[in-house]
């Protein structure tokens, strides 16, 4: 950050806080110091951040003169001269419990690291990683500027939005932009933004898959907890990706709401399928297929089967699901319910025999460990699809 006095010659004062002064900071159930660090608890997680911090012009560099309670906020002050220009440059490091022991020391130690080396160098690092980001990523748009700008805006917050190093974490649906939705990550990550980054950043991509890939077992759970085989993906999902929506929300009127779709918007099962089956044919990650995605594919098909009723018409049903259109909660047969529930079903049983065929190693061990039997895929084919007769 620069300031410059335009018209102005005196006193200036400026201080940094160290502790989030955001809504979300209700959630933070502790806020200590680890000698120079902060490390905050959360939801059960420890969140170490360390910083360092310096204000200087081109002819001086300013002391800081005074720290606030437990070191959580730093102070300058200083006389500035007319048109004087005073850069504030600031370096944060983050580490969390899930990726080490100790954050704080681990906050405090990467800060020291690269704080050696100074700002400057710390910001052309970061330019050059967003210069070959941009250069994978952008779409130029000749004539049109307004689109052009959209277009990067909307690519900048993809970006910034997806980490290749964290499997663990997804995309919520307001992204970085703000805590609407607390975070929570809906079915719009694997269809509308995966493509993205299946096509320009194929590492965010997987990384992504295998955050659904981690929360395997609680979608295994919900389908269970609703009587059903297999996975059924939470609606919203968090950290442990057990399902997330509210019950009910209080409108502005003072009307409490029941939402509905944590218990019947069952289409996201099926987004994640088509996302891990898109995902495996565009890279051709073998590894991912054995690791992950095959499970995702045969516990979802799973659940497929056992959601649909094979009723007196000959005919499969989906009964009573909620689709995209969530203004109409109680619906038989969706089309787009339906729709992905086949591509679910065939895909998987595609898969298996894809992996059967070309007798990866590890196909074996995938087979015993998800109870496979001979079978199994073959009735995904063919009685049990919606709005097929039975067979």
């Amino acid at each position: 950050m620069a300031i410059t006095a335009e018209n102005y010659a005196g006193e200036v004062s400026l201080t940094a806080h160290l502790c989030p002064s955001v809504t979300a900071a209700t959630d933070i159930e502790q806020v200590v110091t680890d000698s120079g660090a902060l490390l905050m608890r959360v939801s059960g997680k420890e969140i170490g951040i360390a910083t360092i911090s310096e204000v200087q012009s081109s002819t001086r560099v300013l002391p800081r003169h005074e720290t606030g309670p437990d070191s959580r906020e730093e102070r300058w002050s200083w006389k500035t001269t007319l048109g004087e220009t005073i850069r504030f440059d600031r370096i944060f490091t983050v580490f969390t419990s899930r990726d080490v022991a100790n954050p704080a020391r681990a906050a405090r130690d990467h800060l020291a690291s690269i704080g050696a080396h100074g700002f400057r160098t710390a910001a052309v690092s970061h330019i050059d990683a967003w210069r070959r980001r941009w250069e994978e990523a952008e779409i130029r748009i000749v004539g049109d500027d307004a689109a052009q700008r959209a277009l990067r805006f909307a690519t900048y917050h993809l970006i910034a939005a997806a980490n290749s190093a964290d499997e663990h974490v997804s995309v919520g649906a307001r992204g970085l932009t703000g805590e609407a939705y607390r975070g929570h990550v809906f079915w719009d990550t694997e269809i509308y933004m995966l493509p993205f980054y299946v096509l320009t950043d194929p590492p965010a991509a997987r990384a992504l898959l295998m955050y659904r890939y981690h929360t395997l077992g609680a979608a295994r759970r919900k389908a269970k907890e609703q009587g059903y085989e297999g996975a059924l993906y939470a609606w919203e999902s968090a950290d442990t990706g057990d399902e997330a929506t509210p019950r009910r929300v209080v409108m502005p009127d003072g009307r409490v709401i029941t939402i509905l779709t944590g218990d019947r918007e069952h289409h996201i099962s099926a987004d994640i399928a088509y996302a891990v089956w898109q995902y495996w044919r565009t890279s051709g990650d073998d590894a991912f297929m054995l690791e992950a995605g095959a499970r995702i594919l045969v516990e979802t098909a799973r659940f497929w089967a056992s959601r649909m009723q094979l009723e007196q018409d000959g005919h499969a049903h989906i009964r009573q699901v909620i689709g995209p259109d969530e203004y109409h909660e109680t619906v038989d047969d969706n089309a787009f319910t339906n729709a992905m529930a086949i591509f679910n079903l065939e895909k998987a049983a595609d898969t298996i025999e894809i992996l059967q065929r070309e007798q990866f190693a590890d196909w074996e061990r995938l087979r015993i460990d998800l109870h496979l039997v001979g079978t199994e895929p073959a009735t995904w084919r063919t009685s049990l699809v919606p709005g097929m007769a039975a067979r």
